[in-house]
């Protein structure tokens, strides 16, 4: 069933609340890929490299960083060299490297790489216990946005 996602849910899923949140990032860390959108597919994967949130790359990355304005949000905020002022977001959305994981649980083939899957039905990686985590979806003909 595949669909396009609503303003809303994109808004959410650039800030989600806390408590709906992945785990944290680790090295070795095994998670799930969903290859393109809607697929039913879910790939079994190990992480290999995290984008480094330190790094110059991350701090060009509007998934990772925002950049700091003055309080009307019309104008963005530069260093004494021109640069502009960034701060890593609540909820950042980092680059993984990944390799799949063949029957016996070993990484195999490719390193490839992708970004958390976090609107419903998107490609990207996910959480083992996706399925028990809230996501917005719809009801009824409704968004339903996690609280």
């Amino acid at each position: 069933m595949a669909r396009q996602w609503d303003a809303a849910e994109y808004a959410w899923q650039a800030n989600r609340p806390e408590a709906h949140r992945s785990p944290s990032l680790a090295l070795g860390l095994d998670l799930l890929f969903r290859p393109a959108a809607w697929s039913t597919e879910l790939i079994p994967i190990r992480v290999v490299a995290i984008q480094d949130l330190d790094s110059d790359e991350a701090r060009t990355d509007p998934n990772v960083y925002d950049k700091v304005t003055n309080p009307e949000h019309t104008q963005a905020l530069v260093d004494a060299l021109g640069r502009p002022l960034t701060r890593l977001r609540a909820d950042p959305w980092p680059w993984i490297h990944f390799q799949m994981l063949d029957a016996n649980g070993h990484p195999t083939g490719a390193v490839r790489s992708c970004r958390e899957a976090r609107l419903e039905g998107s490609a990207g990686w996910l959480p083992l216990d996706h399925e028990r985590r809230e996501r917005p979806h719809w009801s009824g003909g409704q968004l339903v946005l996690p609280s």
